[in-house]
């Protein structure tokens, strides 16, 4: 065992406007990814912007996939997760347009379908945490599994977190789920980056 000094990663600074990209490339249809801005991985506000991410995307019964993809048909996959584990995160947003609609209109519907959220109800989020309680069992019944959580969570600064982080999400309202939307999915703290076909 030996100490190792921590490592020290800039804070970036608050996004006051929203930003767009566009490129082209050798892919059959365009896609896009939009970032926002969360909480870093140690802070109580993540739990609601993980679970959040889960009620956008995660499985078929999700928000966007039945508004974007299944209804609307605007997409052909979305999809939408939590990123970071030392200092600030984002959130990201992910769809692949479907054949024969405009990029214009997957955004239209993609901001619908957000601004839609504060319709959120508990049944939704209760399905939310029983997911995220079996995924927590599961990854448990494996030794290299947890020693992987073990090792994650003592690179943030508390091991302990094995044993303690799923009585965090249990215990999360809908109300701090829907809080958590207002503050991050905002126009002028998301990154935007088009991908369309060459």
């Amino acid at each position: 065992r030996r100490e190792l000094a921590p490592k020290l990663y800039p804070d970036e600074p608050d996004q006051t406007e929203a930003r767009r990209a566009e490129v082209r490339g050798k892919v059959p249809h365009a896609a896009v990814y939009r970032a926002y801005h969360s909480p870093s991985r140690t802070h109580a506000d993540y739990y609601p912007a993980d679970v959040l991410t889960d009620l956008l995307a995660s499985g078929k019964a999700s928000r966007l996939y039945q508004r974007l993809v299944k209804e609307q048909r605007v997409a052909s996959t979305v999809s939408a997760f939590s990123w970071g584990l030392y200092g600030p995160g984002m959130i990201s947003i992910n769809g692949q347009v479907a054949e024969g609609v405009t990029v214009e209109a997957y955004e239209a519907a993609l901001d619908q379908a957000l601004a839609e959220l504060d319709t959120l109800s508990q049944p939704e989020l209760d399905r939310a945490l029983t997911k995220t309680e079996s995924v927590d069992a599961f990854e448990k019944t494996e030794v290299a599994q947890r020693a992987m959580a073990l090792a994650i969570y003592d690179s943030i600064g508390d091991a302990n977190l094995i044993n303690t982080e799923l009585a965090r999400y249990i215990s999360l309202t809908l109300s701090e789920v829907k809080r958590m939307r207002e503050a991050m999915l905002r126009p002028e703290n998301c990154s935007t980056l088009v991908y369309l076909p060459a």
